[in-house]
């Protein structure tokens, strides 16, 4: 558990400078956003951080669950014949925040509340990058067989 300093009606994590007022401290027991994403589904008391009431503050709130970085990925080939995908999944721990997809410098979409997106791409090396409506940005290098 750590403290936290939230705004007066408990909705938004600040910093003690960036208000003139009454703040509330309280403990929040935190997990990485990778572990939050699994350990909520079954542990519903579960307490999310809020968000900063400064946007600008708001960064490492997300993280690639899939590829894993350097992983090695074998798209299947379907029954009819034509290449598959695979699925690309990010948790973050706002549920409100749009994250944005690329790939190899070409943009994929935007994903809302589920963060997860089918990628279709050749042989060989590969660049993911996703950014969240913040700015914080994370890549991952992996491989198609």
């Amino acid at each position: 558990c750590a403290p936290f300093c939230l705004s007066e009606d408990g909705l938004y994590r600040v910093e003690p400078s960036d208000i003139k007022g009454i703040e509330k401290i309280e403990n929040y027991f935190v997990l990485p956003s990778f572990e939050e994403f699994f350990y909520i589904k079954k542990h519903k008391a579960y307490r999310k951080l809020p968000p900063f009431l400064n946007k600008s503050k708001q960064k490492g709130d997300f993280e690639i669950i899939f590829p894993e970085h350097f992983a090695k990925i074998t798209i299947p080939i379907e029954l009819s014949g034509i290449s598959g995908a695979f699925t690309a999944k990010v948790s973050h721990k706002n549920k409100d925040a749009k994250v944005y997809w690329d790939i190899d410098g070409s943009y994929l979409g935007v994903t809302m509340t589920f963060h997860q997106i089918d990628i279709n791409v050749p042989k060989g090396r590969h660049i993911l990058t996703v950014t969240d409506d913040a700015g914080d940005e994370q890549k991952r290098v992996f491989f198609v067989n």
